[in-house]
């Protein structure tokens, strides 16, 4: 595809931050920016309307909808990017340009346009553009709220590139460089990186989780949570936020529809539902405010036993213990056949009160080969016994087999966390 080659070059003003290449995510004030942007994204016709314009002001080179674009994802490659530049536009060679020039290593110089400078830091991009912004010395120090407003009114650009670039539905991916200098040239600025990733169809989770001190129900630099740490309830998807509260999570793999994110801090939990829906980015945010104590673990995570573990050596693994109710630390006796009423018994003490954290299955096969097992009878969150197949009374539970006796048969009992 076609690169977004937006070059803007603003005569307002440009955002970095020098020295902290190596820190862990964006700096606060960086994260701020982030929230700005995609605060735009999320509704630009308020956008607009807060910084006192039209949306389509201008006009811009093509026409702004007033509509919701998903939100970009803060990548780390993106940041690395951005704050070389900057640190390059800082340097003896540098300059305020998008055209980069030097050798390779010196001066922070890794490429000579933004497409180089992403790949250069591992990001292989089908789409991308770079705004920069500049604070002269002689101006009075701009805010993060003045960058961004500059940049999204881009009064000084026809087609207000600036504006269309924050607004590209397209772009997932965002890193930002962002903070004072003692420069002679420069006193504050901005270098924004924003990319597609070269596989298409990727999706992101991404969000702040931060304590809202000032009350005003957005982001403010100080307020991040870093290390909470994440995850998507019933899938392997985790994250932990950076240390100014942000985040990012690949969706790669996680089917389309109402997903639970949970955020875990201190001994203290929140869940925020969320839609997936295709590969369009997502974003859930957290307040320090909604955070609980952590539910005591219950059920099997209570016992705190490795599942295969067999304490008790009566060749028994503990998961399944658990699952019949029997005493891991106790020998018990295995699945066995009572040929006067033609039933499987199952050891333990269950009755109806089998546990809803586990799958069992009773399973039958005649030849013992791995694709041969049939099952008998299964229980498990979302499907109880079949009462005409299996019956529990006095701690005592019976399978009568759906199938003939004849000929011989193996029976297995298989246990398992969903």
């Amino acid at each position: 595809m076609l690169s977004t080659r937006s070059l803007s070059l603003a005569a307002a003003w440009i955002a970095v931050s020098l020295g902290r290449l190596g820190a862990a995510g964006p700096e606060p004030i960086e994260q701020y920016a982030i929230e700005l942007i995609n605060r735009a994204r999320s509704n630009p016709g308020a956008e607009a309307a807060r910084i006192g314009i039209d949306l389509n002001e201008g006009p811009p080179s093509a026409t702004l909808l007033d509509e919701p674009r998903p939100p970009m994802a803060i990548d780390l490659r993106l940041q690395e990017a951005a704050k070389l530049h900057f640190c390059w536009m800082l340097s003896p060679d540098g300059a305020f340009t998008h055209t980069a020039s030097g050798t390779i290593g010196e001066n922070c110089f890794t490429g000579i346009n933004p497409w180089d400078r992403m790949v250069a830091a591992g990001y292989m991009w089908s789409e991308f553009a770079e705004n920069l912004s500049i604070s002269p010395v002689e101006s009075e120090i701009p805010s993060a709220d003045d960058l961004h407003r500059n940049l999204f009114h881009d009064a000084l650009l026809p087609g207000r590139p600036h504006r269309l670039n924050l607004l590209n539905p397209r772009l997932k991916h965002i890193g930002i460089a962002w903070g004072n200098t003692s420069s002679l040239i420069l006193k504050r600025g901005e270098v924004q990186v924003m990319g597609k990733p070269l596989t298409d169809g990727m999706a992101y989770l991404t969000g702040v989780v931060y304590d809202d001190v000032d009350e005003s129900n957005f982001y403010t630099p100080g307020e991040g949570l870093g290390g909470v740490q994440l995850q998507v309830v019933g899938s392997d998807l985790v994250g932990e936020t950076f240390d100014a509260g942000g985040y990012t999570i690949d969706m790669t793999g996680l089917a389309d529809g109402g997903h639970t994110l949970r955020f875990t801090h201190d001994g203290k939990t929140t869940d925020i539902p969320f839609t997936k829906n295709g590969s369009a980015n997502v974003k859930v945010d957290a307040l320090a405010a909604t955070f609980t104590d952590a539910p005591a673990p219950a059920g099997w995570a209570a016992t705190g036993l490795d599942p295969l573990s067999d304490g008790d050596l009566d060749g028994l693994p503990a998961l399944v213990e658990y699952a019949i109710g029997s005493d891991p630390g106790a020998s018990t006796e295995g699945l066995w056949w009572d040929a006067d009423s033609g039933a499987l018994v199952l050891p333990g003490t269950r009755n109806d009160d089998w546990p809803d954290d586990v799958e069992i299955v009773v399973e039958s096969s005649l030849t013992l080969t791995p694709d041969s097992w049939e099952t008998l009878a299964k229980r498990d969150p979302n499907q109880a016994w079949d009462p005409a197949i299996v019956t529990s009374a006095n701690g005592a539970t019976r399978v009568t087999p759906p199938v003939a006796a004849d000929p011989a048969r193996y029976y297995r009992l298989r246990v398992s966390l969903p």
